[in-house]
């Protein structure tokens, strides 16, 4: 009797099982297959492929490949140039985009599938550093940081890779710093010798000055002549040591 009972319970048990398990398998598809959808987005550099291709003349072509379901945004380009000199102006041409009702930026335009865009150098460089901003987003609600990519771009081939120019070869306001120290010192030593000839002029100079009359008048000319390079001496070594303060 007991063994009929425990059959039944089993038989029971294994019925409720078999009957609950495709209901917990649906409940758990749209979040497993949410959470598979969120760790699908391509990483920026394959969602968007981009290559630079000069043409010898001043002149680039700016191409991106955009991977399916991802798309571009048109105000987000942005292109610097420099070279060891400074910056370096230049033209990017953008072609219009598709107009799209976009969830992070409103009314914007955009480009799906690849897109080119040109740049033209206003001054004439053989090696010129590029930096190319864009920003884009996928249909399923990814919206990617603005990505910045530099390149080396050699104009006279035409050939672009990424790099960096050499910071030590960059030209800083280092001259100009200098320039305005030597303007500086030029000008503390010409104060200082306005000062000692005020200084000179002055009601409180005149005892001493009267008093070193009167030893020159006294005095033999060997004496004269020791007493005044050691004065002229004095004098020069007190505005060195001024300057070399300053």
């Amino acid at each position: 009797m007991q063994l009929g009972r425990l059959q039944a319970f089993l038989a029971s048990l294994c019925f409720l099982v078999l009957t609950t398990l495709p209901f917990s398998v649906q409940a758990q598809s749209p979040l497993s297959a949410y959470t598979q959808q969120q760790t699908e987005f391509l990483p920026v550099d394959e969602a968007y492929e981009l290559s630079i291709i000069g043409d010898g003349e001043q002149q680039a072509l700016l191409q991106w490949l955009i991977a399916p379901d991802y798309y571009l945004y048109r105000h987000a380009f942005d292109a610097k140039a420099r070279t060891a000199d400074g910056e370096v102006e230049l033209t990017l041409a953008i072609p219009d985009g598709l107009a799209k009702t976009d969830e992070f930026f409103g009314d914007v335009e955009v480009y799906y599938g690849a897109v080119d865009a040109s740049i033209q150098l206003a001054e004439t460089a053989e090696l010129i550093e590029l930096s190319i901003t864009y920003q884009g987003c996928a249909d399923a609600g990814l919206c990617y940081p603005p990505e910045t990519k530099t390149f080396l771009w050699h104009t006279a081939s035409g050939e672009a890779q990424k790099g960096k120019l050499d910071p030590s070869g960059l030209k800083t306001g280092n001259t100009n710093t200098n320039s305005a120290d030597e303007f500086g010192l030029i000008a503390a030593l010409v104060f200082a010798l306005l000062g000692g000839a005020i200084l000179n002029i002055m009601p409180c100079v005149f005892p001493i000055l009267s008093l070193k009359a009167l030893s020159f008048t006294r005095g033999d000319a060997q004496s004269h002549r020791r007493s005044s390079l050691v004065y002229a001496a004095g004098v020069v070594v007190s505005f060195v040591g001024i300057a070399s303060v300053l």
